[in-house]
């Protein structure tokens, strides 16, 4: 792992040009450019607010936001989509990463993995963007607490799992293609069952149970619950996360990177002739 490492820290002056032409091109056709980064958030925001905040009435449940004596759900819901969105577009785009770098390392020799960092390098940017946001809101509406001073080191150890993740799936899907449409379909259904437009408060009466577990148990075992349970933590209601879902962070991020890693490095030496 060593060898490899230190062949991926040689190429870091490609990664960063990587990223750099990821930022560039990402909106280069649209109309408004990258003014898309700001409203297609907001927009994805405002239309989950009005539909399960407003009309399915899920904000009734909330905490207050600091500083308030009454919650706010468009910024609940924000602080946990920003998480839950870099962990989608880090993943998603692993996959579309090392294909688009095809064409490229059949030409010159370079390890296949730096597009995948570089592109997780731009959504760890993008999540950070979006945090300023909200945190200028927060200012206007609420308190604002040193604590939240910590919620960017969220963002690296978010990077870490979701790329770990990314290594994984980009070397099936450039094996079977078939694995993009699947991962698609998979973050649909990890949306619902990570505790984004919802409280976990919700299930404390009357908790329905799923092969004899409650579904709160069900849902400790996403690792996404821990990131936007924290995120949360630090930004809206702003105060110390819990212990269990911190250590669940600061562990499985980590171990997902190595395993993932790892494991690329073995099976995505050929990885270049099947692309």
């Amino acid at each position: 792992m060593a060898t490899s490492t230190r062949e991926v820290w040689d190429y870091r002056a490609l990664v960063a040009n990587l990223a750099r032409r990821q930022l560039k091109s990402e909106y280069k056709r649209d109309f408004l450019g990258s003014a898309w980064s700001l409203l297609n958030p907001l927009l994805n925001l405002a239309i989950l607010s009005l539909v399960f905040g407003t009309i399915l009435a899920f904000g009734q449940d909330i905490p207050p936001l600091a500083g308030r004596d009454s919650g706010v759900f468009a910024l609940y819901l924000f602080a946990a989509l920003i998480l839950f969105n870099q962990f989608r577009r880090t993943v998603l785009g692993s996959i579309n990463a090392l294909r688009g770098a095809a064409p490229l390392l059949r030409k010159v020799y370079f390890p296949p993995d730096v597009s995948l960092i570089a592109y997780t390098l731009v959504q760890m940017r993008q999540a950070l963007f979006e945090g300023v946001i909200l945190v200028a809101i927060i200012a206007f509406l609420g308190d604002l607490s040193p604590i939240m001073l910590l919620w960017p080191l969220l963002l690296p150890l978010m990077g870490m799992f979701s790329l770990g993740l990314g290594y994984l799936l980009a070397l099936l899907a450039a094996y079977y293609a078939d694995v993009e449409y699947l991962v698609e379909h998979l973050m649909q259904l990890l949306f619902y069952l990570t505790p984004i437009i919802y409280p976990l408060s919700r299930f404390d009466e009357n908790e329905p149970e799923v092969l004899g577990i409650g579904v709160t148990t069900w849902l400790a075992f996403n690792p996404l619950t821990s990131f936007v349970e924290i995120s949360r933590d630090l930004l809206y209601v702003q105060t110390w996360p819990d212990p269990i879902q911190l250590a669940i962070v600061l562990v499985l991020s980590p171990l997902s990177l190595f395993v993932g890693y790892n494991v690329f490095r073995v099976y995505g030496r050929d990885v270049t002739e099947v692309l």
